[in-house]
């Protein structure tokens, strides 16, 4: 007699070592499809995150149309802070998540942003 063996197991995750990796603002993403596995099927989605900062751009006319000038003509680096490697259902999963948490700010922007009486301060 064989013992069943379940299909799927639910176990809790523990995330409290999030709490000790700084966190780092990103302002650009980078996200490709995987070089295809010998079967031609992409080996997952790879997404790397970064960031850049705003250039120092004068006041100034002349200072200013030089400085545009030469960032026009140059390429910025990109500080990369990490890079992933993910299955096409993780990626649907963060999708969700993201969508979530999207709209669950933008729901306490409107709520931090409404007017309030005077006696709530």
């Amino acid at each position: 007699m064989g013992v069943a063996v379940p299909d799927q197991v639910s176990v809790r995750l523990d995330w409290s070592a999030a709490d000790s990796c700084p966190a780092q603002h990103v302002n650009q993403v980078l996200v490709q499809v995987g070089p295809p596995s010998e079967s031609g099927v992409p080996d997952g989605i790879y997404v790397a995150v970064g960031s850049i900062c705003p250039p120092v751009i004068p006041a100034d006319p002349e200072g200013r149309a030089a400085r545009v000038a030469e960032l026009t003509a140059s390429v910025v680096k990109v500080a990369v802070c990490g890079r992933v490697s993910m299955s096409r259902d993780v990626l649907d999963d963060l999708m969700r998540v993201l969508k979530l948490t999207a709209d669950q700010y933008d729901a306490a922007v409107a709520l931090a942003r409404r007017p309030r009486a005077p006696q709530e301060g």
